[in-house]
């Protein structure tokens, strides 16, 4: 490192992050970490005081979700970096500003990068120009804040190879950041495009070895949920404090062993339309066994595709459901000959061969949230419901993660919480159990007269 820095040991994760963001060309968007004590903060504090110090009058940034947090935590550890590794290396910051200016004429921007509902297209970034970004917790802030800060890394990026370069920290947690670096909401994972790296870093890695048997011995002590994060570094793993479907169980509801549709029976499908993705949750009811959803499909581009994916079934006699908006014509459902706007519903009836008896309830308004909300977990507390556990990962995600507004609605953005299949297993619910909680009773009924 020919910089101004006093030697520094990295770890063998940190080394290979450093590498990846001075000598590649090709990467320009890093995340480094994955649980507590793998150096994260310190990293990115000391790539970005290497940055100023080698480059002359270039601009970084250190961002996180709120100033208070990065005030108190991330900008203590680049004190001390400094203190420790830049000895000689003058700044001076003006807290009003948010700025750090170097002697040599390079300066760091402090930013608050929270979503705030006064600014919801993060308009106080648009005159921003950075050479460089190490964002801390990139899980805090939005996914459009993350873009808008890679898109403003253009001034005087030909001193630094002309890269954009952009490093973020994380700990495991179930959004955007995960989904985007990791893997998805079926925790397989992902593939990188050509432009990302990730590289997990646990408190194994931490080179300080008294400071690892430590800070172990610290995170041992966390409940369970903190521990896989935090210690273990696992990303699947997924906490809900106010669930919307507060009686779903993996225990209870997910199948022991993959089962495949009864073909003496209908199959029932039903729909929640999105362009990206449009989905189908396919199940069976049967009388004097319970509740079973066999599979869920969804499939960027609309409904006209899915129900290519769906023409698998039409060997069954299929019943259709699903969101009432399917009955509005859209522009991205196509037009008529006569000149009138497509329907879903009409695409989902042309494709799979259907008439308008295989469409139930389609055209009633659907539940309110809280009344579905009531519904669904009276179901899944008291009717057996088996869901398959291949196929259906998007379906348990949702179920897992849903989380009720202050209005008692089910929580969705495009984001971090979709409920596409959530949305699709609640008008399954309610058209399965159109009388409500009559209809639970007498389909109980019908199971304790089969076992009898």
């Amino acid at each position: 490192m020919t910089t101004t820095a006093r030697k520094i040991k990295l770890s063998k994760k940190q080394t290979a992050a450093f590498d990846l963001l001075e000598e590649s060309k090709a990467i320009t968007e890093l995340m480094y970490g994955g649980a507590a004590g793998g150096g994260k903060s310190f990293f990115g504090c000391f790539w970005q005081l290497y940055r100023r110090a080698k480059y002359p009058g270039t601009r970084g940034l250190i961002g996180r979700a709120k100033l208070k947090n990065l005030r108190t935590t991330t900008l203590k550890t680049f004190y001390d970096v400094a203190k420790d590794y830049f000895p000689g290396f003058e700044y001076t910051e003006n807290q009003q500003l948010g700025i750090i200016k170097f002697d040599n004429g390079s300066e760091i921007i402090l930013k608050d990068l929270f979503l705030y509902p006064t600014d919801p297209e993060f308009i106080k970034l648009g005159s921003l120009e950075i050479t460089d970004a190490f964002i801390d917790e990139v899980p805090e802030i939005t996914e459009k804040a993350f873009g808008i800060i890679n898109s403003r890394i253009r001034y005087k990026i030909d001193l630094v190879g002309g890269v954009p370069k952009c490093l973020c920290s994380a700990n495991p947690v179930h959004n955007w950041a995960k989904f985007r670096f990791v893997m998805d909401e079926k925790n397989t994972p992902i593939k990188l495009k050509e432009y990302q790296a990730f590289i997990p870093a646990k408190v194994d890695d931490n080179p300080d070895a008294k400071f690892k048997a430590l800070y172990k011995s610290q995170l041992a002590k966390l409940p369970l949920y903190d521990r896989q994060r935090l210690l273990h570094g696992d990303w699947t793993v997924i906490e809900n404090e106010q669930p919307f479907f507060y009686e779903f169980s993996m225990q209870k509801h997910i199948a022991k062993e993959p089962f495949q549709l009864d073909p003496s029976m209908p199959v029932d499908i039903s729909f929640d339309f999105n362009i990206n993705p449009a989905t189908a949750i396919v199940g069976q009811k049967l009388p004097g066994k319970g509740l079973f959803i066999y599979a869920v499909h969804q499939m960027k581009g609309g409904t006209r595709i899915l129900c290519d994916e769906l023409k698998q079934y039409q060997d069954y006699l299929i019943n259709v459901t699903g969101d009432n908006s399917g009955n509005s014509g859209s522009s991205a459902a196509g037009v008529l000959a006569g000149g009138e706007y497509n329907t879903d519903y009409s695409i989902i009836m042309d494709e799979l061969r259907l008439s308008k008896r295989n469409l139930i309830d389609t055209r009633t308004a659907n539940k309110m949230h809280i009344h579905s909300r009531k519904l669904c977990n009276s179901v899944m507390f008291r009717v057996p419901l088996f869901i398959n556990p291949t196929g259906c990962e998007v379906l348990i995600n949702d179920l897992q993660t849903g989380q009720p507004t202050n209005q008692g609605k089910l929580l969705k953005d495009r984001e971090n919480h979709k409920q596409d299949a959530g949305d699709a297993f609640r008008y399954l619910v309610n058209v399965w159990f159109l009388n409500g909680m009559r209809g639970i009773n007498q389909f109980c009924n019908t199971l304790l007269n089969t076992t009898k």
